[in-house]
């Protein structure tokens, strides 16, 4: 049984062509696409940082108290 993967590259020929080899390779390609211009990021542009997140992690919580939220 593959792996159940999205595949996004700013160049959607590239990203097509890696589905394709996944795919042949066995594993489930949900969707293969390029960010829209833009990129929903609000200082425009480009795919997101490697592991999927906008902006800094939360703060840790405070040495023995609740933790902030």
């Amino acid at each position: 049984m593959g792996v159940r993967l999205m595949v996004v590259d700013d160049h959607r020929l590239l990203a097509e062509a890696l589905a394709s080899a996944l795919k042949l390779r066995g594993h489930r390609v949900l969707a293969a696409a390029a960010p829209s211009a833009g990129g929903g990021r609000p200082g425009g542009g480009g795919a997101p940082p490697p592991g999927g997140c906008w902006g800094p992690p939360p703060p840790p919580p405070p040495a023995g108290g609740t933790p902030r939220g």
